[in-house]
């Protein structure tokens, strides 16, 4: 069943369609975890902290704990915290804005995120907020949708406005509504130009993302891996 989201804030969209979302995605061929799970593999996080911004369900709070991580998420919805606590009862999960993380500085040696950091309106915020737990010399890996996507899921085509787009997932079984974003934001943004090296970029195809055949070949998701200096 399709659930079409309009006008309400992040917390209560993924309130209404928790279960369904985590039913659908695990159900779905995933491309894009083997991809991030490969950057995660060649780190040593063994004891160490690593949170999961915009956790969702848990499944990649999961990961992190089995290579041996202290494993945290945050996310604005209470009902994928209490989906994250069920799937990962070690892990230490809670609700909180990726604006506003409720941790210490210098706490962590990673900070991961897979299709959230996006759905914040304000991305510089939580750069400096990522760039304030992570301790020197930990690194950054996350996965947002694509600014040329957003830019053809935008009613205006105007490339730098930010309006809410609609983006139909996971085979149509969910639309959820997101902020769209620049390139700029994530290459030239202050708070990651400050403290970060980037260190890979990857544009790829999601068949999880809703197809648009008529714009051709393009890509529907970019991951990016910096390390703080």
């Amino acid at each position: 069943m399709t659930n079409t989201l309009e006008n309400i804030t992040v917390d209560i969209q993924y309130n209404n369609i928790a279960d369904a979302f985590q039913d659908a995605d695990e159900k779905f061929p995933d491309v894009t975890r083997p991809i991030l799970y490969g950057y995660i593999d060649k780190m040593d996080l063994s004891g160490k902290n690593a949170l999961d911004i915009g956790c969702g369900y848990g499944e990649d709070v999961a990961y992190l704990a089995s290579k041996g991580a202290k494993a945290h998420g945050i996310d604005i919805s209470d009902k994928m915290v209490e989906l994250t606590k069920k799937k990962c009862p070690q892990a230490d999960a809670k609700v909180a804005p990726m604006e506003n993380l409720p941790y210490k500085s210098s706490s962590f040696k990673l900070v991961y995120s897979r299709y959230a950091v996006q759905h914040s309106a304000n991305m510089e915020a939580v750069f400096e907020e990522v760039s304030r737990v992570l301790e020197t010399d930990g690194e950054f890996l996350f996965l947002v949708t694509h600014p040329i996507r957003h830019y053809f899921e935008k009613k205006t085509k105007d490339y730098w406005k930010q309006e809410d787009v609609e983006s139909s997932i996971l085979g149509g079984k969910v639309v959820v509504r997101e902020p769209s974003h620049t390139m700029s934001e994530y290459f030239s943004s202050p708070a990651l130009k400050k403290t970060f090296k980037l260190l890979d970029v990857q544009e790829l195809h999601d068949p999880a993302a809703q197809q648009m055949p008529q714009y051709g070949k393009y890509p529907c998701v970019m991951i990016m891996h910096y390390k703080k200096i």
